[in-house]
């Protein structure tokens, strides 16, 4: 079920102004790629990098073309190589 735009920028908006909210995101992400829930880890990486630095400022971090880095999703979900970049900010 995809999320109502809404929906996104509530997450956003709290990211924007609350840092423990930051670190929650990804220590859930982190913990369902620890579980073996690796599907869920994709989709909550993607809500991080979505609410944080967003895929313009992860690609100019990372010297990578955003598009790039977006083309690393697949039907709305992170993959696993998106991981391994969102690791190194």
């Amino acid at each position: 079920m995809a999320l109502t735009r809404d929906f996104k920028d509530t997450v956003k908006a709290r990211a924007e102004r609350d840092p423990e909210f930051r670190v929650a995101l990804l220590e859930e992400a982190l913990a369902a790629f620890l579980n073996a829930d690796l599907e869920t880890g994709k989709v909550l990486l993607c809500d991080y990098v979505n609410a944080t630095v967003g895929y313009e400022q992860l690609g100019a971090q990372l010297h990578k073309s955003p598009k790039s880095l977006m083309r690393t999703r697949t039907r709305g979900r992170c993959v696993s190589s998106t991981i391994r970049l969102t690791s190194s900010v």
